[in-house]
């Protein structure tokens, strides 16, 4: 997709929205956050850290808001924001709910501002800048009352909340800006073991040629877990502080990782020189599914040594294969690898043939090692490619039935109920990443190889 088809695409939902006719606001965010769910997943960008997104709803989620590319610019100059329509979608994608957001009022000169937002319904707040003349101290009252009781009934009802914590936008280099304290003393008004869940964003204020969007997911925390006492105007000041500086790295550090997954690499790099235990080694090499497993609680009696990098394809592990393993030679090698290359909307001929490059180098890297191969889960999130993933999986099964030393896991069929249908309660909030029940298949798939 282009830029042009993509804001022609933009057009479209602003047209959707502001001609609809909808029942109820909830009826209209979910109308467009299905919308924008369809047309991200037609555009390249990095979504990190879904496994971090919380089980059930009733979250507070805050974002560093990015500038809108003025390419992107519509009717009246008026600006469908990428960065929050983004988060909106995946939260819809993953809760079924898109969640409550805060926009601020529209001005009076500004028709499709207030045109586009009304059928949502949206808490709204005064914005710096963007404040009408006659407001009065009263109006800003009322204003706040009315945005803290909102956001609380939302809360209440199980309903994410989706914030930015600055109450304006920036450019990438310059995100994030001041942070407000309004967010944390709503935390403390909802309760001391809220769910808060940063997301960093980056890239968003450029066209899609000339910038990768980014979105990263950080692990929740409740006010409880970062300051002593969650009632303590002070301590929760100085936590948003500390939060703010946080994001001061996380954006650039997110703008400046790319695919070649330096950083990771660096982390991996030095795990395998502290790791000593070189007898029997049984090293587990890929994707985010491989770095979330925890092999020490699932194979205490064996000496694991966990590579996984996430996001990681083929591709990325063939290139960093020797950087991490030209120091170590393990009995076994788990590899799992490929289901990252099926989003790039790869054929199976081209994931076949990436594969068999980074298997006949390892093979011919560490001739003595054995290759243990876990099939492709059939993961809910990508389940209008299931059938591409039981076609990869053959493919790569029938190529490694001729290597020496290899093994094949098929982890496909045990995750279909009798129907054939995906079992669900094995996977994460994400539908992606494996819970603790999915990954128990995993261990007794694969213990008997191990030993």
């Amino acid at each position: 997709m282009n830029n042009e088809i993509f804001k022609s695409r933009l057009e479209d939902l602003y047209t959707k929205i502001t001609c609809g006719k909808f029942s109820t606001p909830q009826q209209a965010r979910n109308t467009c956050a299905s919308f924008c769910l369809d047309l991200f997943n037609k555009v390249d960008f990095e979504l990190i850290g879904s496994e971090h997104l919380p089980e059930k709803g009733g979250n507070l989620f805050l974002y560093n808001h990015l500038h809108n590319p003025i390419q992107y610019a519509l009717e009246d100059n008026f600006h469908i924001t990428l960065d929050s329509h983004f988060l909106s979608a995946y939260l819809f994608d993953y809760y079924n709910d898109p969640g409550m957001r805060i926009v601020r009022y529209s001005l009076p000169h500004e028709k499709a501002h207030k045109k586009y937002y009304s059928p949502f319904d949206y808490i709204q707040v005064y914005a710096s800048g963007f404040r009408p003349h006659d407001l009065t101290q009263q109006m800003k009252v009322e204003s706040k009352s009315t945005f803290y009781s909102r956001c609380l009934e939302s809360l209440s009802k199980g309903q994410n909340l989706i914030i930015s914590p600055e109450g304006t936008s920036n450019r990438t280099e310059q995100s994030p800006g001041p942070f407000r304290f309004g967010v944390f003393k709503l935390a403390q008004l909802a309760s001391p073991d809220l769910n808060i869940v940063p997301v960093v964003f980056s890239g968003f204020d450029k066209t899609m040629n000339r910038s990768a969007w980014k979105c990263a997911i950080k692990k929740p925390f409740r006010l409880a877990d970062v300051v002593n006492d969650p009632f303590d105007i002070n301590q929760v000041a100085a936590f948003a502080d500390r939060l703010f500086l946080a994001y001061k790295k996380w954006v650039p550090q997110l703008r400046q990782d790319n695919q070649n997954f330096i950083r990771e690499i660096e982390i991996l790099q030095r795990k395998v020189k502290r790791h000593n235990q070189s007898e029997n080694l049984v090293c587990f090499f890929g994707s985010s599914s491989i770095r979330l497993w925890d092999l020490k609680e699932s194979f205490p009696d064996i000496n694991t040594l966990n590579l996984g990098f996430g996001g990681a394809y083929i591709d990325s592990c063939l290139t960093h294969f020797d950087s991490l393993f030209q120091n170590i030679n393990p009995k076994k090698l788990v590899l799992y690898a490929g289901e990252n290359d099926i989003s790039t909307n790869s054929d199976v001929r081209t994931i076949k043939a990436k594969f068999e490059r980074l298997v006949s180098h390892i093979r011919n890297s560490l001739s003595t090692t054995e290759i243990v191969c876990i099939s492709i889960k059939p993961s809910p999130h990508r389940i209008n490619n299931i059938d591409v993933v039981r076609e990869i999986n053959m493919e790569l099964k029938t190529y490694l039935s001729t290597l020496p030393n290899t093994k094949w896991i098929d982890i496909f069929n045990p995750f279909l109920d009798s129907k054939g249908h995906v079992k669900l309660d094995y996977f994460g909030r994400d539908r992606l990443h494996l819970n603790n029940k999915g990954y128990k298949v995993w261990d007794q798939a694969l213990k008997a190889e191990l030993v």
